[in-house]
């Protein structure tokens, strides 16, 4: 932040920047009413407005051999339902 400012012309020295950093970090973040930790904005969907399709694939040992296996976890948002298929 030091050299930014530099660049632009601050002739002050770098512990000024750094003591004065937090106190407007933390006013920042009351001005703006937030955590600091990004926004959670909750989400909200209709029936068949949104669904998330994941895959998976490990080994199993079935009867000795080993076998890839894939997993599909399907999730409806609106019933916050899961379905899941194997293969």
């Amino acid at each position: 932040m030091h050299a930014d400012l530099a660049a632009l012309g601050y002739q002050g020295s770098y512990d000024r920047v750094a003591a004065f950093a937090p106190a407007w970090h933390a006013h920042r973040h009351e001005v703006e009413q937030t955590s600091g930790r990004g926004t959670f904005v909750p989400l909200a969907f209709g029936p068949g407005e949104a669904f998330q399709f994941d895959w998976s694939e490990d080994w199993a040992v079935h009867l000795r051999s080993e076998q890839l296996t894939g997993l599909t976890p399907t999730s409806c948002h609106a019933s916050l339902s899961m379905l899941g298929s194997g293969y």
